[in-house]
């Protein structure tokens, strides 16, 4: 039964508790009608920047240059340079420089610039902007260019597996170094159980300058071989002289197996440098007598480096006899693991590298860690352990007077001081098991009353104004 109360219907006689209701219900109805309308505008207008297609440039051995430009009706919040790595699908991403992005005045905006590092030839260098507005990130089209040393007339011919470029000698010398070539990509991949994917390409340079610019500033001054694994190529020094030497039997297989090399590891692996070398080295010319002299000599004279030495750069001098050293010494140690170890496990200790550190892969497919197979190889050469020079500790000094203890004895750690007791507070008493978190109980039970009293203040007003 219902009864009317100034014009309303009510289910009980409480009115303004019931009544109440509607009113937050169209309330909340009402907000969520105006939040549904706002949201559809705040994409309903987005609009994408338009691009135009960007252009590279090369001008080797300049840098390399781009221009790009984009018109966007939103305002763009972030503006970027997005470059794919050659051999992988990895970008680098950076901004503009200084005074590289402008908005011209039919409003378009323009990004040019440069890259301040060296770019080796036969890379293809490739690059697109990302731009980021209120309404999202956005790619434009790729523009790429191929980066050739033009400064020179190049002969190119090709084999099974090579492209050969050069320009000093002639039709015989292309033959041979081919030749080699291919005999020593052959080796190093049945050695190391890998085969290249592609086609190799081969910069034979005759200027010490002109081929320093090809490698860049940052490789090894003694440097006359540097392959590059990202871009399937290696560039070598080979002078005219040298055309009809025995240094072209030494230098192409050499750099071909670093690439058979970083082909079975995989790219960015660190190698020891001792093991990369010796076994490029071992495909290459192998351990010659004149290596072996040279250990000799290392031994005799106390200047054998031991491996662990040789894991980073080599060392060097102005003759280069030092840096010539350290080859005859990695290839040395290469000869003995295939002497005791044989290639199989060799094959299966390159192939560890690729998801091992250097001691899990020795350990795991050797049986002994690098230090033990460095031991053993000085060993095998009758080498003593050399004695280890590097930072000595500080002599002992004057102590401050309000220093505690006696002074230090030189070479020694100080005594640990004393600990101070220190009172530390009682751990609050652990629950029982299966029971209830008090602190879990109390905070319930707060809210609970603090929501109970709300309702209460809110039933009250309601009850006055009603």
């Amino acid at each position: 039964m219902t009864r009317a109360h100034s014009g309303r219907v009510s289910a009980r006689p409480h009115s303004g508790r019931v009544t109440a209701r509607p009113r937050v219900a169209v309330l909340l109805a009402l907000v969520l009608s105006a939040l549904a309308l706002l949201a559809p505008a705040a994409t309903s207008g987005a609009e994408p920047p338009t691009f135009e297609p960007g252009t590279l440039t090369s001008d080797f051995p300049g840098p390399v240059s781009w221009r790009f430009t984009f018109e966007s009706v939103a305002q763009p919040l972030r503006v970027e340079l997005v470059t794919r790595l050659p051999g992988s699908d990895q970008v680098y991403v950076s901004p503009p420089g200084q005074g590289e992005i402008t908005q011209r005045p039919d409003g378009s905006w323009l990004v040019t610039g440069s890259n301040t590092g060296p770019v080796p030839p036969n890379t293809l260098y490739r690059m697109r902007l990302r731009v980021t507005t209120d309404d999202g990130s956005f790619l434009g089209p790729e523009a790429s260019v191929l980066v050739a040393d033009e400064r020179f007339d190049w002969q190119v011919r090709e084999s099974d597996r090579l492209r050969l470029h050069w320009y000093e000698g002639g039709a015989s010398f292309a033959t041979r170094a081919l030749r080699v070539g291919e005999e020593g990509v052959a080796k190093a991949e049945e050695f190391l159980g890998v085969r290249l994917d592609s086609k190799v390409d081969i910069f034979v340079y005759a200027d010490a300058d002109a081929f320093r610019d090809a490698i860049g500033p940052r490789s090894p001054e003694n440097a006359a071989g540097v392959p590059f694994a990202s871009i399937a190529t290696f560039f070598a020094l080979i002078r005219p002289e040298q055309i009809e030497s025995l240094w072209v039997g030494d230098v192409v297989p050499h750099e071909l197996a670093h690439l058979v090399l970083e082909s079975a590891v995989g790219p960015g692996v660190a190698v020891p440098l001792w093991l990369n070398e010796g076994l490029a080295t071992y495909l290459g010319s192998g351990e010659t007598a004149a290596y072996r002299r040279m250990v000799r000599d290392a031994v005799d004279d106390g200047t054998l480096v031991p491996l662990d030495g040789l894991t980073g750069n080599f060392p060097t001098n102005d003759g280069g006899e030092r840096s010539i050293a350290a080859y005859a010494e990695a290839v040395s140690a290469v000869d003995f693991m295939v002497r005791e170890y044989g290639e199989e496990r060799i094959a299966r200790l390159v192939e560890a590298f690729s998801s091992q550190g250097a001691d899990d892969a020795f350990t795991a497919a050797l049986g002994v860690d690098t230090a033990e197979f460095g031991a053993a190889w000085l060993r095998s050469v009758d080498a003593p352990a050399p004695e280890a020079f590097g930072p000595q500790p500080a002599p002992a000094g004057p102590l401050p007077p309000d220093w505690l203890g006696p002074p230090p004895v030189a070479g020694q750690l100080p005594p640990e001081p004393t600990p101070i007791a220190t009172p530390v507070p009682a751990a609050p008493p652990a629950a029982p098991e299966g029971g209830i978190d008090i602190a879990l109980v109390l905070l319930l039970g707060t809210g609970l009353l603090a929501a109970v009293a709300l309702a209460a203040a809110v039933a009250r007003a309601r009850g006055r104004t009603t």
